[in-house]
C-alpha cells in the first residue's frame, strides 16, 4: 500500500495499492502494517468469488483482531467499488460465533498453558464419535467449549463422565465480558485434568484446523 501521488515499480508476486487515504501503521518486528481489518476489506473488495470474500471479512473476527463495527466503520469510509457484495457477507455473517474464537485466544494467553488443537472430533477407543472440542489438551483430555451453536455433535456429558474427559464450557459473552475469570477457571480446569487419569479417548483433527 503506497500514497496515490507515488508509482512505484511491478514487483514480481507483488500487489500495489495505491491509496488517498494511507492508514496509520502498525509496527510488528519493524515493519508497518495496516489494521486486521482494512487489509481484510482490501482485498475482499477485490474479490470476485462469494466464498473467498466471506473468508477474508471472517479471518480478523475470527482471530480476534477485529470486530463487527471496525470492519462495518471501515467498508463505510474507505473505498466503494467492490464493497456491495463485501457489505452483504458482513451482513449475514454470525461474528458472535466467530469472533468467540479471538476472544478464546485472548482468554488463553493470560495463562501459563500449552497451545492446544483446535476443533477437535473426540471419539472413544471404538471410534463413536462423543462430540466436538473448540480447543482440545490431547496430553491431559481436556476439552473446552465457548461457542454456542448447538448441533448433532454437542458433547453427551454421560458419555463424557464416562469416559472422564474435563470439559470446560462458557460462552462467547463470558470470554467477552469475563476474561480474567474465564482464564482463570480454564487454568482450574486444567490442573484438574492434569491431577486424573487420561481418558480413553483419542482426537479425529479437522480439516481445516485452526492450529
Amino acid at each position: 500500500m503506497v500514497p496515490h501521488n507515488r508509482r512505484p515499480a511491478n514487483e514480481p508476486s507483488v500487489i500495489t495499492y495505491r491509496t488517498a487515504r494511507m492508514p496509520k501503521a502498525i509496527q510488528i518486528d519493524g515493519l508497518p502494517y495496516a489494521s486486521a481489518a482494512r487489509a481484510a476489506l482490501d482485498l475482499a473488495r477485490r474479490e470476485n468469488d462469494p466464498d473467498e470474500i466471506a473468508r477474508l471479512v471472517s479471518l480478523p473476527l475470527y482471530w480476534g483482531l477485529a470486530d463487527r463495527a471496525e470492519l462495518t466503520t471501515e467498508l463505510n469510509t474507505g473505498n466503494q467499488r467492490g464493497s456491495a457484495a463485501v457489505r452483504n457477507v458482513l451482513r449475514n455473517l454470525d461474528d458472535q460465533e466467530t469472533f468467540a474464537h479471538g476472544q478464546a485466544l485472548r482468554v488463553l494467553q493470560r495463562t501459563p498453558l500449552p497451545t492446544p488443537q483446535w476443533n477437535v472430533a473426540v471419539c472413544d477407543r471404538r471410534g463413536r464419535r462423543l462430540g466436538t472440542a473448540d480447543a482440545w489438551w490431547d496430553e491431559i483430555g481436556l476439552a473446552w467449549r465457548y461457542r454456542t451453536a448447538a448441533g448433532p455433535e454437542d458433547f453427551s456429558h454421560l458419555a463424557l463422565a464416562a469416559t472422564g474427559t474435563v470439559l470446560f464450557r462458557c460462552t462467547p459473552r463470558q470470554l467477552r465480558e469475563s476474561p480474567e475469570e474465564m482464564s482463570t477457571e480454564l487454568l482450574n480446569a486444567y490442573r484438574h485434568a492434569a491431577r486424573t487419569p487420561r481418558p480413553k479417548v483419542r482426537a479425529v483433527y479437522k480439516t481445516g484446523n485452526a492450529a
